[in-house]
């Protein structure tokens, strides 16, 4: 075989594998950034109103069903994001069962860049959050919070153009539980628990599983500091699904019924001022054990600000 047929056959299998890859992607950007809670995650500050912050870059490779890298005609479908997530929360006085009565909301602006053999890239609004119903408990060492956030398919979505999707044109709910619990000796540890239930997207019929995931840190506290190792782990709970029946698998690409997981572990650094209420906080994640989903590289900053330090000051 020559090599310019053989040139000439890898295009065609790749263009082959790139159209199923590209019209039938699980969705746009993930309407969770993993790891983004981590410290205090169960603590909920004294009743006012919050600005919070999130920066996220994110580099990442296709893996399939094994874990491996996706090869496409020599090419590795990639993804590189940056997202600033914009939050606001607002702590009443009000209480129930004991706990205080909080909402919040939630607005991702993504940058998006994706390499599915020819690359295309978009800005926007991605998926908001609400959540109407938020309740935080506190107790010596002990915090606890529950919350149930609606994942709202506001993102701009193409179903012929994975690449400029930057939302999954479905509603998620999600039930929270944080819990935060801190040592008499400054010791620190804080995981987020959720349960992503999806429903169908409506422009394709797909309809991606339901998934479990958690953010969780170790942290020592020095003072107004605390550091320590910080991760994550999400894992789809059943099948994909395409008008009611089990996703093929793709050869090469993607496992029958596209199950997802993936791990990410790295350290995490934090600032508070108690006086301020005012937070910073600083992740580096790397990925493994990915399977069907993008896997590789996260950078986290994260600012909590109270909103009241931002007005201008009376007299």
């Amino acid at each position: 075989m020559t090599t310019k047929l053989k040139l000439g056959c890898l295009l065609i299998l790749g263009l082959s594998l790139l159209a199923p890859l590209a019209t039938q992607a699980k969705e746009g950007a993930d309407q969770y950034g993993y790891g983004s809670e981590t410290f205090f995650s169960g603590v909920l500050p004294p009743p006012g109103t919050y600005y919070i912050n999130y920066f996220n870059y994110y580099h990442g490779d296709l893996r399939n069903g094994s874990g491996d890298k996706v090869s496409i005609a020599g090419t590795t479908p990639s993804v590189d994001a940056e997202v600033e997530v914009l939050r606001f929360v607002h702590v009443t006085p009000l209480k129930i069962f004991g706990a205080n009565y909080t909402i919040h909301t939630l607005i991702p602006l993504v940058q998006q860049s994706v390499d599915l053999g020819g690359s295309n890239s978009r800005f926007g609004i991605g998926d908001i959050v609400i959540d109407p119903l938020i309740l935080g408990w506190h107790h010596k060492n002990l915090h606890l919070v529950e919350a149930f956030d609606i994942c709202l398919p506001t993102g701009h979505y193409d179903k012929n153009d994975a690449r400029v999707s930057l939302g999954a044109h479905y509603w998620s709910f999600e039930p929270v539980l944080d819990l935060t619990y801190m040592s008499p000796h400054k010791f620190e540890v804080s995981s987020k628990l959720i349960f992503t239930l999806r429903t169908t997207n409506s422009s394709t019929n797909y309809k991606s599983g339901n998934e479990f995931h958690t953010d969780f840190v170790v942290g020592k506290n020095i003072k107004n500091w605390a550091l320590g190792p910080a991760g994550y782990f999400a894992e789809q709970l059943n099948n994909d699904s395409i008008n009611g029946q089990e996703v093929a698998a793709i050869p090469g690409v993607y496992s029958a019924g596209r199950e997802m997981q993936l791990v990410g572990l790295g350290p995490a650094v934090r600032y508070f001022s108690p006086k301020s209420h005012i937070l910073l906080e600083a992740k580096y994640y790397q990925e493994f054990a990915v399977r069907n989903h993008f896997g590789g590289e996260r950078f986290q900053f994260k600012l909590v600000v109270p909103m009241s330090s931002l007005l201008p000051k009376k007299g």
